[in-house]
């Protein structure tokens, strides 16, 4: 069984999040038009998952 605890707000999503933007741009440059952070961890003071969620619109 896999247990996902759920956390305060962290700060630090944001700036995770913008790093693993531009990694993921870097490399699929070609075929992503947009990223955006999505789900509860892009909502401040919001109890959620400690899990990025990132969606894109394709090129």
């Amino acid at each position: 069984m896999v247990v996902i605890a759920e956390k305060d707000y962290d700060p630090a999503w944001p700036g995770i999040y913008t790093i693993m933007e531009h990694s993921i741009k870097g490399k699929l440059w070609a075929i992503i038009l947009k990223i955006f952070l999505v789900g509860s961890t892009a909502v401040p003071d919001l109890i959620s998952k400690s899990v990025i969620d990132i969606g894109y619109i394709k090129n």
